[in-house]
């Protein structure tokens, strides 16, 4: 994790990340003016500049010294850096983003006035006290996107103590520091959650750059790093090109199929199957889909979704900053439940299954078997947004930064093994499986359904 702290020259980066550092101390400081000290003796005289952010090559060197030092170190970054461009921030969240290198962004802000006596109390460089001035109305100018892909921090009145607290209070609310400041899963995380659906997509065909096309939307719709995207399947099928022509989806289905479920006759003459496909889903027409698409055509599910939902994250980050989730929805009923409803068949970057064994419920009590299905009710949640017929394919949960993990697994662990299901079978199927068992097994030890005598034994 590279924790970036931002804001004014002189707001008190270094103090601060000082600070996490003595409480933290296997956490690694990284000072990237120094990249600037090693360009400037190559290109001062070559391309002068009013500062060395301006130069490609420090924006460039500074994600790879950061990509290198994390994947070495294998520790948390923490980065004290004035960063006022747009465009050389979006850059180096971009480069880290592509490396799969997480990234939180917190900027630390402070009044006009309290910056002045900072900046003038600061013996130890005063001889930046006039540039530090100077720069103040570039950085007000740029509180706006600062905002908008940043956790602000307010250090008017906060000591350095009070600032690092906050800085961690951030970090620990984002899920920043998995495995070093561990939360209680026993404790309610969550007291609120935005839900809102992306505009902007247009209708999806083969061989479109889905994963461009949804980051472009992200952006435009404001989301920013700690949000999941809840992604319906039938976009990826339509952009990877899942579209099978077929009068009707009954070849469709038994092409999909690896094992039969239940089958039932409908009073129309069809029939309804319950099936597993070859992603380990257990679902209605093993997931195949003659809705929102053309006349003579069915969808089928993406071919591998937790790999398309890799790659559209991996596109959204660099658009938008990381961390993000990404989660692929399909549409399925469950059992001893009427309706439908939405649930996560591929993901990237979020856990979707929050185990809570071992931890401790309100009343003090041992959790042992408690491990809400979050991914699905991500996707649940989504479609309350997204509906079937609104034209919006993908929405944007934000609230739940804490369950974005670069390391999760995906959303095939929520598929049960064969081992574990308990209801592999219809009740029909069962009994019909149940009583073929027995007549071989009764075969196999010399009764004959033709003899009396056995029969009246096996009754």
């Amino acid at each position: 994790m590279i924790i970036w702290l931002n804001g004014p020259f002189g707001v008190g980066k270094t103090t601060a990340a000082a600070e996490i550092q003595a409480r933290r101390p296997e956490w690694v400081v990284v000072d990237t003016e120094h990249v600037g000290y090693l360009l400037r003796p190559v290109l001062d005289g070559r391309a002068p500049v009013r500062d060395f952010q301006d130069w490609p090559a420090w924006r460039r060197v500074v994600v790879a010294t950061l990509v290198a030092l994390h994947e070495q170190t294998k520790t948390t970054i923490v980065v004290p850096q004035t960063v006022i461009i747009e465009q050389y921030w979006r850059e180096i969240a971009k480069g880290l983003a592509a490396a799969q290198v997480p990234l939180l962004a917190i900027t630390l802000d402070v009044s006009d006035e309290v910056h002045d006596r900072r900046v003038a109390r600061d013996l130890d460089e005063a001889e930046a006290a006039d540039w530090r001035s100077e720069r103040w109305p570039d950085f007000v100018a740029a509180r706006g996107w600062l905002a908008s892909t940043s956790r602000i921090i307010e250090t008017s009145t906060l000591s350095p103590d009070a600032v690092a607290d906050a800085v961690f209070a951030e970090m620990t609310e984002v899920g920043a520091t998995r495995g070093s400041l561990s939360r209680d899963p026993g404790k309610p995380t969550v007291t609120e959650l935005r839900v809102w659906g992306i505009p902007g997509l247009p209708e999806i065909a083969p061989d479109d750059d889905l994963p461009r096309l949804i980051a472009e939307a992200a952006l435009a719709a404001g989301v920013e790093p700690g949000d999941v995207l809840a992604v319906t399947s039938k976009i990826v099928s339509k952009a990877e090109g899942r579209i099978v022509r077929a009068a009707d989806r009954e070849q469709a289905i038994t092409d999909e199929t690896v094992r039969v479920v239940a089958t039932r006759a409908r009073a129309d003459g069809g029939s309804t199957r319950i099936v597993e496909n070859r992603l380990g889903l257990v679902m209605a027409a093993a997931g195949v889909d003659a809705s929102n698409t053309a006349d003579g055509t069915v969808l089928l599910l993406p071919l591998d979704p937790d790999a398309s939902a890799v790659a559209i994250r991996a596109t959204v980050e660099a658009a938008v900053g990381a961390p993000v989730g990404v989660v692929i929805t399909d549409t399925a009923g469950r059992a001893w439940r009427e309706g439908q409803t939405d649930i996560a068949i591929g993901s990237s970057g979020v856990r979707v299954l929050d185990d809570l064994r071992g931890s401790h419920d309100a009343a003090g009590k041992l959790l042992e078997v408690t491990a809400p299905a979050v991914g699905d009710e991500i996707a649940a949640a989504a479609d309350l947004v997204k509906g079937k017929s609104s034209g919006i394919p993908v929405a944007a949960v934000r609230g739940l930064a804490h369950l974005l993990d670069d390391a999760a697994a995906t959303a095939r662990s929520l598929v049960r093994p064969p081992d574990d299901d308990l209801f592999s079978l219809g009740t029909r199927e069962a009994l019909d499986q149940g009583h073929a068992a027995g007549y071989a097994e009764g075969y196999r030890a010399g009764f004959s359904a033709h003899s009396p005598e056995d029969r009246a034994r096996v009754e």
